[in-house]
């Protein structure tokens, strides 16, 4: 079982000290992503994000999205204030669906590239903890990232609930 970490502070793991990010998540769900924060157009989708106590884990979140017509999208955003992180090679987390077989997407935004542009990641969430590892060279090479502006998790398909845990940019 790994450690539990907050997920509302993104760890930098290094070979020396370890970094602390602060990172408030917001919500923005919207048809397109990205448009005002914290607006919400319950026509496309709804999204909550909660705490959630969980044995041998602290502060896991719980993801709730519902996408109520096609076309609907959701992200859970969580700010990277200008990261730089061209020391590490991957971003890391642990995550369970409710079920079984939620899909999301995980992106990760530079300060350079328009909204709901950056590249996303397809993910699908098992029933049970699950580290997922995405390293940043191949799925997010062209994004500067020497200034990530955030971390998201998309969701596009459905309805359903995620858990994620233990977020961690490692070199």
């Amino acid at each position: 079982t790994a450690e539990a970490s907050h997920i509302t502070s993104i760890a930098v793991v290094s070979t020396n000290t370890a970094e602390s990010i602060p990172a408030v998540p917001t919500l923005i769900p919207t048809s397109t992503a990205w448009a005002l924060e914290n607006i919400i157009y319950q026509h496309l989708c709804s999204i909550t994000v909660s705490d959630f106590p969980e044995a041998n884990r602290d502060n896991v979140k719980r993801v709730q999205f519902t996408i109520t017509e096609k076309g609907g999208y959701c992200s859970w955003v969580i700010p990277l204030n200008r990261y730089n992180a061209t020391s590490k090679k991957q971003v890391t987390f642990w995550v369970k669906g409710e079920k079984g077989g939620e899909q999301y997407e995980v992106g990760i935004k530079d300060i350079k590239t328009s909204s709901g542009f950056e590249p996303k990641a397809p993910e699908t969430a098992s029933a049970s903890w699950t580290q997922v590892i995405i390293p940043l060279r191949d799925g997010f090479a062209n994004q500067d990232l020497s200034s990530l502006e955030n971390f998201s998790l998309n969701f596009k398909v459905g309805s359903g609930t995620i858990y994620v845990d233990q977020l961690i940019f490692t070199p």
